[in-house]
């Protein structure tokens, strides 16, 4: 069965040899698939296949009233358009650290669905000084603040992260939040 008629027997409920090619991962992430899976066919049955499965469970998510979450270590930049297919409610984290700009979340994804990030605990968090920390955490406020952002650290505090610059970090989120 060719990708054509792939396509064709899932849009009319048919049965499937198996879920139809994305022609796009072939053409945008080829070397990067080879080098992980072996070849970009192995990888674009596995992503078809977690993609067909995870919408199952956003749709049943969402016809029980509640809102669905993916958490996601790293950049996921390479397939943020899928994930916006998805109907995803929030993302977690959204991190500038791993190269996934503001920017552009504003100018393509702030109306498909909402952010967790800002507050970096890899990069700031007990490692910057408290003004540096200061002048971070009101710029993460500056940039995507009250456009379906939701200000939480990008990822699990680490060993690092005292408890006095977390109480210094969180009291200064709640004063900012009450600013918006």
């Amino acid at each position: 069965m060719d990708s054509t008629e792939r396509v064709r027997n899932a849009i009319q409920g048919k049965p499937l040899d198996r879920q139809p090619i994305y022609g796009w991962v072939s053409a945008n992430l080829s070397e990067e698939i080879a080098d992980v899976w072996g070849s970009v066919t192995a990888f674009e049955d596995h992503y078809e296949f977690d993609m067909a499965n995870m919408k199952r469970v956003v749709d049943y998510v969402h016809s029980r009233g509640a809102l669905a979450s993916l958490h996601s270590d790293g950049c996921v930049m390479k397939v943020a358009d899928g994930i916006a297919q998805l109907g995803l409610d929030v993302v977690h984290p959204w991190q500038e650290s791993a190269g996934m700009s503001y920017d552009t979340y504003l100018e393509k994804y702030a109306d498909r669905f909402a952010i967790l990030g800002g507050v970096c605990v890899q990069l700031a968090i007990g490692i910057l000084s408290r003004a540096e920390l200061e002048r971070e955490i009101r710029r993460g406020f500056g940039l995507p603040g009250g456009k379906r952002w939701i200000c939480c650290t990008t990822h699990f505090v680490q060993n690092h992260c005292s408890m006095e610059d977390l109480k210094f970090a969180f009291d200064l989120i709640y004063k900012l939040a009450r600013e918006i």
